[in-house]
Protein backbone atom coordinates (compact mmCIF):
# COMPACT_ATOMS: atom_id res chain seq x y z
CA UNK A 1 0.00 0.00 0.00
CA UNK A 2 1.59 3.53 -0.88
CA UNK A 3 -0.40 6.59 0.68
CA UNK A 4 0.86 10.45 0.70
CA UNK A 5 1.65 12.05 4.22
CA UNK A 6 -1.45 13.25 5.15
CA UNK A 7 -0.57 16.09 7.25
CA UNK A 8 1.83 19.10 6.19
CA UNK A 9 4.77 19.86 9.07
CA UNK A 10 8.52 19.22 10.38
CA UNK A 11 9.32 15.68 10.07
CA UNK A 12 10.85 14.40 13.34
CA UNK A 13 11.88 10.67 12.84
CA UNK A 14 11.32 7.84 10.27
CA UNK A 15 11.73 4.26 11.27
CA UNK A 16 12.16 2.07 8.72
CA UNK A 17 11.44 -1.73 9.36
CA UNK A 18 11.38 -5.17 8.08
CA UNK A 19 8.66 -7.82 9.06
CA UNK A 20 8.15 -10.72 7.23
CA UNK A 21 10.56 -9.97 4.16
CA UNK A 22 8.83 -6.90 3.80
CA UNK A 23 10.01 -3.56 4.41
CA UNK A 24 7.60 -0.91 6.29
CA UNK A 25 8.23 2.95 6.97
CA UNK A 26 6.84 5.13 9.47
CA UNK A 27 6.98 8.72 9.70
CA UNK A 28 6.50 11.14 12.91
CA UNK A 29 5.64 14.76 11.93
CA UNK A 30 5.21 17.23 14.35
CA UNK A 31 1.88 19.03 12.88
CA UNK A 32 -0.78 21.47 13.86
CA UNK A 33 -3.27 20.38 11.48
CA UNK A 34 -4.22 16.93 13.04
CA UNK A 35 -7.96 16.71 14.38
CA UNK A 36 -7.97 13.21 15.87
CA UNK A 37 -12.08 13.87 15.75
CA UNK A 38 -11.67 12.97 11.79
CA UNK A 39 -10.26 9.56 12.53
CA UNK A 40 -12.86 8.85 15.43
Amino acid sequence: MRQPIRFGGKLKQVTISKRAGKYFASFLIETDEYDPKEFA
